[in-house]
């Protein structure tokens, strides 16, 4: 972080990840081979692309869905593999004086999530096709900030 009197620069950047904790057991109803745990290659992904149209509220009260809220992806399972954010911003300080504190800012950050591979089946040993899917996520943001601080 830079500072003087009247300008503040930041930056930050951190990530975390999960480790993948997989395993299988065989169904005894059918006798196929199930995938189980955290981020298993065997669960199913292949929804994890796909945005649904939105619901409509319908007649019933309260509404069950809204016009404008997009649905659930429904089969992307989408376990965690990692996650990576960078920020960079400044405050500028107008005026810092007996009557308070004025200031602005702008901040940038980039958000990266990053699932587990999975296939694009119902995660049964050996399914008919296997198509590796990753989910993966990014966002870009621009956040502005005007403050006044009272003395």
């Amino acid at each position: 972080m830079a500072s003087n009197p009247k300008f503040d620069v930041y930056a930050y950047g951190g990530g975390e990840y999960a480790a993948r904790t997989a395993y299988t057991f065989v169904n005894p109803t059918n006798g196929n081979t199930v995938g189980v745990g955290y981020g298993s290659p065997l669960f199913n992904n292949s929804g994890c692309n796909t945005e649904g149209f939105p619901t409509t509220p319908g007649t019933a009260f309260p509404p069950t869905g809204t016009p404008t809220g997009p649905t659930s992806g429904g089969t992307c399972a989408g376990d965690i593999h990692q996650i990576v954010e960078g920020t960079l911003g400044f405050w500028h300080k107008l005026y810092n004086g007996p009557k308070g504190r004025l200031q602005w800012g702008v901040q940038y950050s980039y958000l990266e999530k990053l699932g587990w591979s999975g296939n694009a089946t119902t995660g049964i040993v050996p399914p008919a096709t296997i198509v590796s899917q990753r989910p993966k996520a990014i966002d870009n943001m621009v956040l502005t900030s005007f403050r006044y601080y009272i003395p």
